[in-house]
């Protein structure tokens, strides 16, 4: 019996962090797990294709891996049990299509992106039969330079699971063999009961801070002194299409647990959306802060906070 493949689309540092340990152990244990990485050409594929990827973290310190295959072509994959997609959101489509002859019924899509309409647009693209997963990582981790990924946290954390099986009930076969995987791996992963409530507090805590460094071009300190205000006020507005959603809000009190969690970053660092705005790179404009104004138009909301932002970085991206 062939071991699972797990192939990894998106090498950045959430996928290399994860993927590396992965692919660590399938280093050491090559009967019980095969993995992939797929890749785009370019300096970052050569150096992984030649020389393994270089990962450096506080818990795993200077470690090199190599998975059993690294490729640009999809045709090189074989069969894939778990495709971890961990590309940016606006990459999603032209990332999956290439894939889409190589999932199968035993195939289980696991998204790793930041939004809240990832998963419908996954219904869109892929087989009917695919298996669609929901998840969040927590980890702060970059691609610091071509085939070298850097890990800042010493408590990563994985929420995964199926949305194929019904809230509550007992875990399919596929989760639990990626669950056991991944703990002999030395991955904190977690199996939730609704891994779409995971995916919905994560985006509560990522779209407000994304829209308000990316409007005022600013970082941590700065949001938490000038534009604390702003933050509340963006924080109301995204509660506030949540309950008009059905959604339910876990926290007591949303925005004083948002601006905590903003608190907990380094004060000089900015969001990884304004700093692709500050690289004049392409960014996740549209599925953290768009997503937000469009659906509360759709549903009738007023959300002046998010209408300023919105207006504000569109304008930014027009200067450049």
């Amino acid at each position: 019996m062939r071991p699972p493949h797990i192939v990894i689309l998106g090498l950045g540092g959430v996928g290399g962090y994860f993927g590396g340990l992965w692919t660590r152990y399938a280093m050491e244990h090559p009967d019980q797990l095969r993995v992939s990485y797929l890749m785009r050409p370019g300096a970052h594929y050569d150096r992984v294709h030649s020389e393994g990827l270089h990962i450096s973290s506080p818990r795993l310190a200077e470690t090199v891996v190599r998975p059993s295959c690294v490729t640009c072509d999809p045709q090189e994959l074989g069969s894939i049990d778990y495709l971890v997609v961990v590309t940016k959101s606006y990459d999603l489509a032209d990332s999956i299509r290439p894939l889409q002859p190589y999932l199968t019924k035993e195939s289980a899509v696991l998204p790793l992106l930041n939004g809240l309409d990832i998963h419908e647009q996954l219904r869109t693209m892929l087989p009917a039969e695919v298996e669609r997963w929901a998840g969040v990582a927590y980890i702060t981790a970059r691609r610091t330079e071509p085939g070298v990924v850097e890990s800042h946290s010493d408590n990563e954390r994985l929420y995964i699971g199926s949305l194929a099986r019904p809230i509550g009930s007992e875990r399919t076969a596929s989760e639990e063999r990626l669950l056991q995987i991944s703990q002999a791996a030395g991955i904190d992963l977690v199996i939730p009961d609704d891994p779409m409530e995971e995916v919905r507090k994560k985006y509560l805590m990522l779209s407000n801070s994304a829209a308000a460094t990316g409007y005022y071009d600013c970082n941590v300190e700065g949001l938490l002194g000038a534009h604390r205000a702003f933050v509340v006020g963006l924080t109301e507005e995204l509660c506030q299409l949540y309950r008009a959603k059905g959604w339910g809000i876990s926290d007591a009190d949303p925005v004083a647990s948002a601006l905590r969690r903003i608190e907990r970053m380094p004060p000089a660092t900015t969001t990884s959306m304004n700093s692709d705005l500050r690289n004049h790179h392409q960014s996740e404009v549209e599925s953290l802060v768009g997503y937000v104004v469009r659906e509360s138009r759709r549903l009738g909301l007023s959300a002046p906070h998010y209408e300023e932002a919105y207006a504000g970085i569109l304008q930014r991206i027009a200067q450049h």
